[in-house]
């Protein structure tokens, strides 16, 4: 039987920490260690019941510190001739051996000094275990160790502890309910996660119904307005324009101001866009007019929402849930195919385009939503700042680092109160100063944002940039060309293209469950693009039906798209994630820009599609080849942060 008691230097709790030693039988550690492996087997409550109380740690301290002044004879290994057992005690209890006189009198040397060094311990002690429970928002409480001595508040067992409770909490809150399958699944909590995840999932909808528009009518745009191919992929030129630099600009904006505020102003914009649209018709003009608002805020609303789901969801469920927002999105995509033309045939062209307008206006009130019971739903965020804090303290782990590696709470409270001085001050000078500090802040911040992004961001921009352009150039092509090359009338050319976008509805939540399951990143990226090359060239060089093709397309996009998305969280530091989301909407949006008059020209002066498609597919094989770079510096990186495993 292997028992602990707590022995050593009580002095080294500030600079070794508080430790556990395994010198034989004892009562101290093993009540301490069988409660809480008790509370950990037993309890099903949340992670807050698995706090220590400030008089526990006392008590442990105060019972060290008895422990600390016998001498190192009797605190020794059950072998030796010394040794003391009290197993069968339940109080710190010692038998009179020869020593004990020796004993007496060494501790009676030392009281008058230990009463002073001890109330000054406790006070460390104290305020070093409260300092923990307020950063980390937990103590250790499962403090057995098989091995022996541990660190009460080392980096190495708060790891070791975040890791079993955050697995107990995510992955055993209901395992042992015995309540059914309904108790088990349809939980408060699991209510809560399905409304926020489809509120956030909510916000790109209405812009992706608004934007599916000229490819779902695309026939109707033509008549209506009396254009040319160019002047129809003017409409995904003028989208993708301003779409070049707000979606960085807002990727900035939502890491210095939070993502809440940023998402209601680009739902209103996005809003606003599609009730201009609606007013356009027969002005061509006007409706240029409403995609250049709708693409100033839309794909910034989507950024937006990716950096909201990465805030409530940790690293383990942020690729399912991400899934599940990229096919909600595209399931706007396909409903605009299927659902447009039927409503253009029956009430006409206008009443179509305030229909689109509607949808937007129920997605803001829908975000309005979001914003009035978030708060309330903060309790399921939670697990999402631990896995930050576990990832935090892995890194200090494997630096080595000591005490000074933690957050200094006095020292950020100094900061935040200086911060709150220097407001002040800048409130009292005159307003042109004002504006000129606040630029030259905002400067700063925008600089410090920057040099956090790692070179990997980059490469996986290249990657946007050639892989989703190919994409997105064959969705734009796609009615005209199954027009011209198969005869198909408007309604069915949509119906087939939409399956693009079914598949990228319906795939991508199960895309974020395999790579939630195997990982692997890079390797299922280089196959996604496989297959939409695949998809491309086969359109190309075929004459069967197009919707296998456009089926192995949309497949392999919705593999790349949700492998992209789901891989930011896990090598971009969480301060600069908007920043990086709204890079990635800025590289395939540059995309939206370059791509579309070049693809209208060539069709015009070819006649044909041909060069085109091979264009697509030229992009397949160069963001390919990015994906092989990518992988060379991705082994290169930290372990725990590599996408190739």
């Amino acid at each position: 039987m292997s028992n602990s008691i707590y022995s050593g230097h009580i002095d080294d709790v500030d600079r070794d920490d508080l430790e556990i030693r395994d010198h034989g039988s004892g009562d101290i550690a093993n009540s301490v260690g069988n409660s809480s492996s008790s509370s950990i087997r037993n309890s099903s409550s949340s992670l807050e019941e698995l706090v220590l109380d400030t008089e526990r740690i006392n008590t442990s301290v105060e019972r060290s510190s008895l422990v600390h002044r016998l001498p190192q004879a009797y605190t020794a290994s059950p072998n030796s001739p010394e040794y003391i057992d009290q197993s069968e005690s339940d109080t710190l209890e010692i038998d009179s051996p020869p020593q004990i006189d020796s004993i007496n009198n060494i501790n009676n040397n030392r009281e008058q000094h230990e009463e002073e060094e001890d109330e000054e311990i406790d006070l460390r002690a104290d305020s070093k275990y409260h300092n923990l429970k307020d950063q980390y928002e937990i103590l250790e409480e499962d403090i057995h160790s098989p091995k022996g001595a541990i660190l009460l508040d080392s980096p190495y067992n708060i790891v070791r502890n975040l890791n079993n409770n955050i697995s107990f909490k995510n992955n055993n809150n209901y395992k042992n309910n015995n309540n059914g399958f309904l108790d088990k699944w349809i939980s408060k909590r699991n209510l809560k996660i399905a409304a926020i995840v489809l509120l956030i999932s909510n916000l790109g909808f209405g812009t992706f119904f608004s934007y599916t528009s000229p490819e779902a009518l695309s026939h109707t745009f033509y008549n209506t307005f009396n254009i040319d191919s160019k002047q129809f992929g003017s409409l995904f030129t003028l989208y993708a324009i301003p779409n070049v630099c707000m979606v960085f600009i807002t990727g900035i904006l939502v890491d210095i101001f939070g993502p809440d505020p940023v998402s209601i102003i680009l739902s209103s914009i996005v809003t606003f866009s599609t009730f201009i649209g609606a007013l356009s018709p027969p002005n061509f003009s006007v409706m240029l007019l409403s995609r250049f608002i709708l693409g100033f805020a839309g794909e910034s609303l989507v950024a937006c929402s990716n950096a909201l789901m990465s805030k409530w969801f940790d690293d383990r469920l942020l690729s399912t849930f991400l899934g599940i927002a990229v096919g909600w999105i595209y399931g706007a995509n396909v409903a605009s195919l299927i659902i447009l033309p039927i409503l253009n045939k029956t009430i006409g062209f206008k009443m179509s385009l305030w229909f689109i307008c509607f949808v937007s206006a129920f997605g803001t009130a829908l975000n309005v939503v979001y914003l009035l019971i978030n708060k309330k739903f903060k309790d399921i965020s939670k697990d999402a700042e631990m896995d930050i804090i576990l990832r935090d303290l892995e890194s200090n782990v494997m630096d080595d680092t000591d005490e000074s590696s933690f957050i200094d709470r006095e020292k950020d409270r100094s900061n935040r109160l200086a911060s709150s001085s220097s407001d002040l001050i800048l409130m009292q000078l005159p307003v042109g100063e004002r504006i000129i500090q606040f630029i030259h802040s905002s400067f700063i911040k925008v600089k410090g944002i920057l040099s956090q992004l790692p070179s990997r961001l980059w490469i996986t921009v290249g990657i946007v940039f050639f892989g989703y352009t190919s994409m997105y150039g064959l969705a734009i092509i796609g009615p005209d060309l199954f027009m011209l090359k198969y005869g198909f009338n408007e309604q069915s050319a949509s119906l087939i293209l939409s399956s693009e976008t079914l598949c990228s509805c319906l795939m991508s939540p199960l895309f974020g469950l395999v790579i939630r399951k195997i990982g692997k990143r890079l390797h299922l990226l280089a196959v996604s693009i496989v297959l939409l090359a695949m998809g491309i060239i086969l359109l190309e060089t075929t004459d069967i039906h197009p919707l296998p093709w456009i089926i192995l397309s949309g497949t392999g996009f919705a593999l790349m798209n949700t492998t992209i998305i789901s891989s930011l969280p896990l090598y971009i530091p969480s301060e600069v994630l908007g920043t990086s989301f709204g890079f990635i909407g800025t590289a395939y949006n540059t995309g939206l820009v370059i791509y579309p008059p070049i693809l209208g020209a060539l069709k015009v002066s070819t006649g044909t599609y041909t060069a085109s498609l091979y264009l697509l597919f030229g992009n397949c094989i160069v963001a390919l080849m990015l994906v092989a770079l990518l992988l060379w510096v991705d082994l290169k990186s930290p372990r725990e942060t590599r996408l190739s495993q």
